[in-house]
């Protein structure tokens, strides 16, 4: 048998390269003839940057910040998957009320909301409570996004947005967490940067304890992660509301 070269393996794979890179960008060209679908893939980019990371590094932030211990994260994810089912529940009954678009808008709020509110958290109960309120936002989501998604398209549509949603989620769970990571490595405590700030919340008659210091770095992560909700709603409020259609 002969061995085929190597020239010819890079060649065929650079090949495959070409044609899957030629077919999105079709589906790309395709999918901005439906605009305000394409916006929504767009604005649930930053949504799913936020929600994926939050997910990714939640265990972290509790163990780091909050001093959460291995058993006591364990429960914090068991307390997030159950909330993340009732808030599929719930979201999707007030979905089939108000619609997909109104309830999406509520559920990045809350997001938004929570992901500042865990920024300042130093007491562990309030941290329970949050983790109850990621889960059921989590879970809102995934339940409203593809009922809003399947709004904005027509049927013969839906293989070619789903696909691209679907890949909008892969590359959001490697963005975000690189996000994360340069957030954390840069706003440290010693960061120039975070002297000015943190000495403007004192001069505001903010209190902020050693530990705070300490591990501000992670805080200013979450805060990141809420600014990549408030980009997603704002490209998110031009979609189109076909329920109130």
């Amino acid at each position: 048998m002969i061995r085929e070269k190597t020239f010819e393996k890079i060649y065929k794979q650079r090949m495959k390269f070409m044609q899957a890179f030629n077919n999105l960008k079709d589906n790309l060209k395709q999918a901005r003839e439906h605009k305000g679908a394409f916006r929504f893939l767009i604005s649930n980019y930053f949504f799913e940057d936020a929600v994926v990371t939050a997910i990714i590094f939640m265990a972290i932030y509790a163990e780091k910040v909050v001093g959460f211990t291995d058993r006591l994260k364990i429960e914090l994810w068991v307390v997030a998957t159950l909330s993340a089912a009732v808030g599929s529940i719930l979201s999707g009954r007030v979905s089939d009320r108000i619609g997909p678009k109104r309830t999406m808008w509520i559920i990045v709020i809350g997001w938004i909301a929570v992901l500042l509110a865990i920024s300042l958290i130093t007491f562990q109960p309030l941290f329970w409570v949050a983790a109850c309120f990621v889960g059921v936002f989590l879970g809102s989501t995934w339940t409203v996004a593809r009922p809003l998604l399947n709004s904005l398209v027509p049927d013969e549509k839906l293989g070619l947005f789903y696909g691209l949603y679907a890949l909008s989620g892969r590359t959001a769970a490697v963005i975000g967490p690189l996000i994360w990571g340069l957030v954390v490595l840069v706003m440290k405590a010693e960061n120039p940067l975070v002297k000015v700030i943190v000495n403007l919340l004192i001069l505001a008659g903010v209190e902020i304890s050693s530990l705070t210091l300490a591990t501000i770095e992670y805080r200013f992560a979450v805060i990141s992660l809420a600014i990549l909700m408030v980009v997603g709603l704002i490209l998110f409020k031009k979609v189109p509301d076909r329920h109130r259609d």
